[in-house]
């Protein structure tokens, strides 16, 4: 059996060496540069991450200014208090006749009820609604709102933009009265001046089951007794907005927004 000279054993082992030393350092490297790459994108996430947080804080705050400025707005409390005026001159049958002048016999399509500046019958509700409602639904479109709600201190909904089921009823003993919109009332008559209610994302019946957040603040007078409750209906569809941009995560990125309760929030 013939073996290698050992002039031919030293250049075949610098060889040898050479190959392996070139593929550890090659695998060095690439595992180098991987992992240059997996924090890379990593802080990427974090960075971006980061930024819909501060997107999603930034219109939660401004949802709390709105509700503070408009809540001291004299032109509201002017409003609630025509609004529950005109209910109780009304009597007991205020609610239905509100709901068949203004949801029934509303000419308007569902979903389009609160195109109506006013019910043709010309009472003082018709008046209020005539002189407040054309500024408060201009407000909420422009603002973002799925709906806006005006309550007097017995619970009674004295006026909504939107006009769905729960306009003219009662939140503390009508149908609605296991909802979140009665629990945003009863909070705002319990809290302190200056504080707001939030309720989360849930499903909201009369808005046909579509998931609804609500914010709710006492109305006071200058004298700091309450004289109604404002609340606003957040819709879903800003915050997914923000949540289904995709601009920075490339074609397969996706952010979504989680509870507490480990329930999503976003689509």
């Amino acid at each position: 059996m013939k073996t290698l000279k050992i002039s031919k054993k030293v250049p075949l082992a610098i060889v040898v060496a050479s190959v392996l030393a070139t593929v550890v350092t090659g695998a060095l490297a690439y595992f180098k540069a991987a992992e240059e790459l997996r924090l890379e994108a990593e802080q990427k996430l974090v960075a971006l991450g980061n930024a819909k947080t501060l997107f999603i804080k930034s219109y939660l705050d401004s949802i709390h200014q709105d509700l503070a400025t408009q809540a001291a707005n004299p032109l509201i409390k002017q409003a609630v208090g025509r609004f529950s005026e005109a209910w109780r001159e009304m009597g007991n049958d205020a609610g239905a006749i509100l709901q068949k002048q203004y949801i029934t016999d509303n000419p308007n399509p569902a979903g389009k009820k609160h195109q109506l500046d006013a019910a043709p019958s010309g009472t003082p509700y018709d008046k209020a609604h005539a002189a407040y409602h054309p500024w408060l639904r201009e407000f909420m479109t422009e603002r973002g709102y799925y709906d806006i709600f005006l309550f007097d201190p017995q619970g009674d909904l004295v006026y909504t933009v939107f006009k769905e089921p729960d306009f003219a009823t009662n939140l503390l003993t009508g149908q609605w009265r296991d909802t979140d919109l009665s629990k945003a009332f009863q909070a705002a008559m319990k809290s302190a001046p200056g504080t707001e209610s939030f309720f989360d994302f849930n499903a909201y019946a009369p808005s046909d089951g579509a998931p609804a957040s609500f914010i709710s603040t006492a109305i006071r007078d200058d004298n700091g007794a309450i004289i109604g409750v404002l609340a606003f209906q957040m819709p879903i569809g800003r915050i997914n907005r923000i949540m289904q941009s995709a601009a920075g995560m490339g074609q397969s990125g996706e952010t979504y927004l989680v509870g507490p309760d480990k329930l999503m929030r976003s689509d």
